[in-house]
């Protein structure tokens, strides 16, 4: 009977048992089992008659539970199903019987239940031919519109119910979320058959992060098989592990004070890489169940040795790509283990991304058989230099690559960022309650420039900030805020670009707008921003202290010839990276406290000449985000799928990046804006450089003008 064929295909696709099962889990499945009863009892009474069968099946799902919590067996699962098909063989006969001569009212109450249950339980039509064979089973024949997806039956009349299914993006792949369609089932349903499928459902939903699914035997093998199996020069596997659920781990590394996530079935590689007699690096991946197919590396932040794991769960989770994060060569958040340490300096510059992208792509290879579709990468801060130096170096490891706020021109950053810090020292430092004033005083002179008073300046270049309006006089009232000459004078510096040997531009200049950003402190604090003066200390003048009052102009050139090549990323020759198909784009926030979006406009426009290209577009694209902080939060519409806490709310190649670098490699279709989420729900769209956000009266939002 094709009703008992499906019920069996879905007992053995979604029950899930592992052992051993502890007292903790039987008490919870007896608590829990009320809830799937309750429902079967009361789907039985609003479609307004009673089945023995239902009632039966109660009796067996309740024995099923005890069964598996007691015993834990994947036998006693299969011969429960032998059980219930030979109840249906009798009992739903005469179910179906009643089926017929019943014209049953359709109920809100099943219609609440259908839908809440949608997901798993409806598969059995999820094709023609199973349609066609459930629906003769009930009802004698189907016309040729089942296959259409739609239906229409001769008797009796059809529910309608929604269904949840994957959303697939426009180029017909998955990429996340949800939508519903309209699909009909006979009307109406046997309570027998509704109950059975709630049990499971339920039994299903609440338990999976707990057990361990009998389909996924195979990739657990697979992931078991990486331990003893997989070979790679100079790599050592350190740990592999099946994870079948939601749960919390043990880091690799220093970096972590607790615990870590992660959300879906996966497998857990763990490895090292000896770079050099001198060096290596840890790493982790983590390989979905539901891959789609993509491979996806990561890169660090600041100067940190880090696995990133919150994006390895954002990536391999949400996103679903096999991700592999390390730790840049060394561990910890200072640049201490780069002392007289080329080689570990060489891995933080970008040997760290290349080995994690071979070797990455070999365990992928191994795990799943066969190799990704498509290689991307995704980092913010040093981890988008990181990624640029990628693209830059070794053009054949990703096919697209997002870099936000990209710290390119390294050596130069950490001079500019260095002479911040000169800038308020003594007595021209600026207090924190002194900024907040700085701040609604910039407001005051240019929040209005981009035609709304909304407390973001969407064209810091366009505001000429005059500090000279707080300065103290005489005759000002008493408690009054106001500035010293000395201060004055330090903003002027900090809101001016910096300029070098022969006027050569070494830094645009720090954005207006960026004064309430929570890293301002950090950059015009007491002390110089931490990550320049660990560079400073570890990399420029191997161990010794730099006292940032002193720090001067002539520091630049200690700092370039320390740095290297590979680690300053100022090179601007794309030609292999583009030759290859390679696609790059770029972000940055224009109220980022720490680094200022014009340093990426900077870059920009010396690879247009660098290649001799009046546009970029083919290959290359950079999106300023106005209102946006350091690769994240602020007042602006910050959300757009960069990261794990900038998810996009809406999972389309408009509103998520990452789905939009996908379309672009893999479709042609090259990302024009990006639309992205404020934290009220606000949307904003942003545009490729040079293209600017201008506000359109008429539509009362901002569009993308050139």
């Amino acid at each position: 009977m094709a009703h008992r064929d499906s019920l069996r295909q879905l007992l053995t696709r979604d029950i899930y048992v592992q052992s051993p099962i502890t007292t903790t889990t039987l008490v919870v499945f007896g608590l829990i089992g009320i809830v799937p009863v309750a429902a079967m009892v009361a789907v039985t009474a609003f479609t307004f008659y009673v089945s023995i069968a239902a009632l039966v099946e109660i009796a067996l799902f309740l024995s099923f539970i005890l069964s598996v919590a007691c015993v834990s067996s994947v036998t006693v699962a299969l011969v429960w199903v032998a059980v219930v098909d030979s109840v249906l063989l009798s009992w739903g006969d005469l179910a179906q019987a009643a089926a017929l001569s019943t014209d049953a009212p359709e109920t809100v109450a099943e219609q609440l239940l259908l839908f809440l249950l949608t997901g798993r339980i409806y598969f059995i039509l999820d094709s023609p031919s199973t349609r066609r064979s459930y629906t003769k089973h009930f009802q004698g024949r189907l016309t040729d519109e089942a296959d259409s997806g739609c239906c229409s039956y001769p008797l009796p009349p059809c529910i309608p119910l929604l269904i949840r299914r994957k959303r697939r993006s426009r180029h017909g792949k998955p990429s996340g979320g949800t939508l519903f369609d309209h699909v009909c089932l006979p009307r109406p349903r046997p309570p027998s058959l509704v109950a059975m499928e709630v049990a499971v459902a339920l039994l299903s939903r609440l338990f999976a992060g707990w057990l361990q699914p009998v389909g996924n035997a195979t990739l657990q093998a697979n992931c078991l098989a990486l331990k003893t199996n997989f070979t790679f020069e100079n790599t050592a596997i350190l740990d592999v592990a099946y994870l079948s659920g939601p749960s919390k781990l043990a880091p690799l590394g220093i970096c972590e004070t607790g615990k870590v996530r992660h959300s879906v079935p996966m497998c857990r590689v763990q490895f090292h890489t000896n770079t050099s007699a001198e060096s290596g690096i840890d790493a982790e991946m983590w390989l979905p169940d539901e891959w789609n197919g993509r491979f996806m590396g990561l890169g660090n932040r600041g100067l940190t040795g880090c696995i990133r794991y919150d994006q390895l769960e954002y990536s391999s989770s949400t996103l679903h790509f096999a991700t592999v994060s390390t730790n840049g060569g060394h561990d910890g958040d200072t640049a201490q283990p780069l002392l007289k340490n080329p080689e570990s300096l060489l891995d933080y510059a970008s040997r760290a991304v290349h080995t994690e992208a071979v070797i990455g792509k070999q365990l992928l290879e191994a795990y799943y058989g066969g190799p990704a579709n498509h290689s991307y990468y995704m980092g913010c801060s040093q981890g988008g230099r990181q990624g640029v130096q990628s693209a830059l170096q070794h053009p054949d490891d990703f096919d697209g690559i997002l870099a936000g706020a990209p710290t390119v021109d390294f050596s130069n950053l950490m001079h500019w960022t260095a002479m911040q810090h000169a800038h308020v020292a003594g007595n021209s430092s600026i207090s924190p309650a002194a900024w907040k004033q700085i701040s609604k005083e910039v407001l005051r002179q240019c929040d209005a420039l981009d035609g709304v008073v909304d407390g973001i300046i969407t064209e810091p270049d366009s505001c000429d900030f005059r500090p000279e309006s707080l300065l103290c006089s005489e005759g000002q009232p008493k408690g009054a805020f106001c500035l010293t000459v000395a201060q004055v004078d330090a903003l002027r510096n900090i809101y001016a670009p910096m300029y070098g040997a022969g006027g050569k531009l070494i830094s645009a200049r720090f954005d207006p707008g960026a004064e309430s950003s929570p890293l301002l402190g950090r950059l015009y604090g007491d002390a110089m921003l931490s990550h320049p003066a660990s560079w400073l200390k570890y990399v420029v003048l191997n161990g010794s202290e730099v006292q940032g009052k002193d720090y001067g102009v002539t520091k630049n050139k200690a700092i370039r010839a320390a740095t290297g090549e590979e680690m300053d990323t100022s090179s601007g020759d794309f030609s292999a990276f583009r030759e290859r198909g390679g696609r790059l784009i770029t972000y940055h926030g224009r109220a980022d406290g720490i680094l200022p979006s014009g340093r990426s406009k900077q870059y920009y426009d010396h690879v247009s000449r660098t290649n001799s290209l009046p546009t970029l577009d083919d290959f290359y694209r950079l999106f300023l985000i106005p209102g946006m902080d350091h690769c994240e939060n602020g007042p602006g519409a910050f959300k757009f799928g960069q990261s794990a806490t900038a998810a996009a709310p809406t999972n389309n190649s408009t509103h998520d990046i990452i789905s939009a670098l996908v379309d672009w490699v893999e479709n042609g279709v090259a990302p024009e804006s990006i639309v992205g989420t404020d934290v009220k729900g606000k949307e904003r769209e942003h545009c490729r450089y040079p293209m600017k956000s201008v506000w359109n009266v008429e539509a009362g939002r901002y569009v993308c003008r050139v």
